[in-house]
């Protein structure tokens, strides 16, 4: 009988408290490995079989735990396999997010009494319960509607992650947790977050971390142990630096991207890391990605457009760049950032405009070389503009735009809309 089989793989791990064979006993279960043999119309569990012996199983292991409660824990364990093994076998989805559920919750009781047992196990069921319900509960509109039952279930999914977050997270043990273990849950909470578009949740998280983990004292906390296990640095820096990006805290979402992508990780993930940093760093250093950039990186070759269109400071053709691109800037989060661009070639257009007009003055007129008509910007905008695209600019159009301008530190100066001039700072006008 599978059953029995199972029963004695979890006896014994229970036994020689191995937290490696406890995990082997879930994923053998998760994975359906050699189940092909387990029919569930001849499947009849012995309940006294399995508590007699997990009772033997605990009176092996009194060292670890000594309670009499302990063996129960176990059968209430076992059960819920069981459980989640028939809905595997029956592709009852519902019911396997339900199961693997109340197994997370469970593991979590005892977590902290015993991390170096228990926490391999619960990071190997939240990962199978996060891939299973994105695939099954994907965001749509209707997962949002009151009461619906893919609601619910998202809920409850999204609570047991929460649950040995916060265990790790506010840490009163005396056992030591690593960091490692911290940074897998908070980048699942952080996945869910992002996936069901819940950004008030990604911002609280931010600042549970921010108060803790990312806190210049946080060292102090000595039940962390903050040298990380395995390779989880580069995806938690990931999701801090998206964390960040919503917030519009971009030179330090920039940061968190680059050390995420200098941690290395895999190919794929690497190159959606340099979709956030390209951008970025565009808006932090005003450097364009070169041609070479584009060859090394032939995915990201589609955005080349929109960046030539930044190089010849073609706002008209850069709009509908940016309109064609729309979905997949929205998708990543990063729309916001290329909406700034657009101020960014008006402000390099104006400033081309200034420079040329200077160049254009005698050297008695350059003394009041900073009080500059409207017109001759309106102008500037009008020869930048392409062809049969978009209507002429008017001075009015201007002067709204130079008043944003000022208004947002890309132009140091004033108005005098009665003289229809802007009077620019003389020693930094362009202070951006």
């Amino acid at each position: 009988m599978i059953w029995e089989q199972l029963l004695d793989e979890l006896c014994t791990a229970v036994k020689y408290h191995d937290t490696l064979k406890l995990a082997v006993f879930l994923l053998k279960i998760i994975e359906q490995q050699d189940m092909e043999e387990f029919e569930l119309e001849k499947t009849k569990l012995d309940f006294t079989l399995i508590q007699s012996s997990l009772e033997d199983a605990e009176r092996g292991n009194k060292s670890h735990h000594g309670d009499d409660s302990s063996s129960e824990y176990f059968q209430q364990f076992f059960l819920i396999c069981m459980d989640l093994l028939v809905s595997l076998k029956l592709k009852n989805i519902d019911n396997q997010i339900k199961y693997e559920i109340d197994l997370i919750n469970l593991l979590s009781k005892r977590l902290l009494d015993d991390p170096s047992f228990y926490l391999t196990p619960i990071i190997i069921v939240a990962k199978n319960l996060r891939r299973t319900v994105f695939k099954a509960h994907p965001p749509t509109d209707e997962i949002y509607s009151i009461d619906s039952q893919s609601n619910i279930i998202v809920d409850n999914f999204t609570n047991s992650i929460q649950r040995p977050f916060k265990l790790l997270i506010s840490n009163k043990s005396d056992n030591k947790i690593n960091i490692s273990a911290i940074h897998i849950f908070a980048s699942h909470l952080f996945s869910i977050y992002f996936k069901y578009n819940k950004l008030n949740a990604v911002i609280n998280l931010y600042k549970v971390l921010s108060n803790t983990i990312l806190s210049d004292t946080s060292t102090s906390n000595n039940r962390i142990d903050y040298t990380p296990l395995l390779n989880t640095q580069s995806i938690f820096d990931y999701f801090i630096g998206l964390a960040l990006l919503i917030q519009s805290n971009y030179e330090k979402s920039y940061n968190y991207f680059k050390s995420s992508y200098e941690n290395k990780h895999s190919k794929s993930f690497n190159l959606k890391i340099l979709f956030y940093l390209l951008p970025l760093n565009y808006l932090i250093s005003k450097k364009l990605p070169t041609n070479a950039f584009f060859e090394k990186f032939p995915d990201l070759k589609l955005l080349e457009s929109l960046y030539k269109c930044v190089k010849m400071l073609d706002l008209n053709e850069y709009n509908v760049n940016l309109e064609k691109f729309k979905f997949i800037l929205l998708k990543f989060k990063v729309f916001s950032i290329y909406i700034k661009f657009q101020t960014l070639i008006q402000s390099s257009i104006v400033k081309t405009t200034y420079e040329i007009y200077r160049q254009n003055l005698s050297l008695e007129e350059l003394d009041k070389a900073h009080i500059v008509p409207i017109s001759i910007f309106t102008t500037g905008m009008n020869v930048m503009r392409s062809s049969n695209i978009s209507p002429i600019r008017t001075d009015e159009a201007t002067e709204c735009l130079l008043c944003r301008l000022i208004a947002t530190g890309h132009i140091k100066g004033y108005l005098s809309h009665a003289k229809q001039v802007i009077v620019l700072s003389k020693s930094v006008p362009f202070p951006q």
